[in-house]
C-alpha cells in the first residue's frame, strides 16, 4: 500500500468517525497514529496526530467522496485540520523531517528550549502557520506601538495614580 493522506485530525474519536463513513462507502482507510511518534521526539502539545490514510489507487475516489460529503457528514469534516493557504490536510506538526531519526530528536530540544518555533507544515504546498497567531500592537500612523491611556502622562491638574 502506498498511503496517502485525505484528512488529518487532532482526537482519535474524529478519525475513528471518518474511517466509518469510508468503510461504509467502500474504501480501505488506516489511521496512520503519530502521536506516540510525537511523544519520542519531545513535543509537549500533540497537534495533528492522526492521518487517515487511503492507498494511492483509491485517493480520487476517497476525494470525490469527501467533495459528496457536504452537510451529512460536516461535523466529521470541520474537526478536519487544513492548510489555510490551500485547503489539504496533508499536515504535519511540527514542521520537521520525518525522514531521518536524528533531526526530529535535536529540533525537539530546541524547541523545547524557545530557540525553533514548532509550526504546522503542509505537504502539498510547503506552507508553515504557527499553532497561534501572534497579535500585533497597535501602531500610530509612523509605526510605533501606541500607548495606553495609563502610561500617557496626566493632564494638568489631575491628582496622581497611586
Amino acid at each position: 500500500m502506498e498511503p496517502v493522506t485525505i484528512l488529518t485530525f487532532e482526537e482519535a474519536e474524529h478519525a475513528q468517525a471518518a474511517i466509518k463513513q469510508l468503510h461504509e462507502a467502500g474504501l480501505h482507510p488506516v489511521i496512520d497514529d503519530e502521536s506516540a511518534r510525537q511523544k519520542r521526539w519531545l513535543v509537549g502539545e500533540r497537534h495533528a496526530s492522526y492521518h487517515v490514510q487511503v492507498d494511492k489507487k483509491e485517493h480520487a475516489r476517497a476525494e470525490q467522496i469527501l467533495d459528496g460529503w457536504g452537510e451529512a457528514h460536516a461535523a466529521i469534516l470541520r474537526e478536519a485540520i487544513h492548510c489555510p493557504e490551500c485547503g489539504s490536510s496533508e499536515i504535519e506538526y511540527p514542521q520537521y523531517n520525518r525522514k531521518f531519526k536524528l533531526e526530529p530528536a535535536v529540533v525537539a530540544m530546541l524547541a523545547a528550549v524557545g530557540l525553533v518555533e514548532k509550526r504546522f507544515y503542509c505537504k502539498h504546498c510547503q506552507y508553515m502557520w504557527p499553532l497561534s497567531e501572534k497579535v500585533d500592537a497597535p501602531r500610530d500612523i509612523l509605526g510605533w506601538p501606541r500607548k495606553d491611556a495609563r502610561s500617557a502622562p496626566a493632564p494638568a491638574g489631575t491628582p496622581p495614580r497611586s
